[in-house]
């Protein structure tokens, strides 16, 4: 798994306390998408968290107000376990991209 999110250790705060080792990560998703990631009353968004077995919060429930990271993702959990989320977001956020840009196309093609 490290060989896939092996970036992603650059950016990784690690806390020791006996065992197992707990990682923290922050990643970017687009604000516009996190509600579709989250889904319908969070279905998604706990689907993903059972799947991984992390923890993952969204700015409004982690309590971030600042505009700056309101588009940060906050993952924790093991590194196989960060690692998985974080591959599910990017890849969720990169489909949202596409979904909304296949709505707009047409729009703008009538243009």
């Amino acid at each position: 798994m490290l060989c896939v999110c092996g970036h992603v250790v650059q950016q990784i705060r690690v806390v020791c306390c006996c065992q197992p080792v707990i990682v923290n990560v922050a990643v970017d998703v687009s604000p516009q998408h996190h509600s579709l990631i989250i889904g319908q009353a969070g279905h998604s968004l706990q689907q993903m968290i059972q799947r991984t077995g992390g923890t993952i919060q969204f700015p409004s429930h982690a309590g971030v107000s600042d505009t700056q990271h309101r588009g940060t993702v906050y993952i924790s959990g093991t590194l196989n376990s960060v690692c998985t989320a974080r591959q599910l977001l990017l890849v969720a956020d990169l489909f949202c991209f596409v979904f909304l840009l296949l709505i707009d196309v047409p729009s703008l093609l009538r243009r």
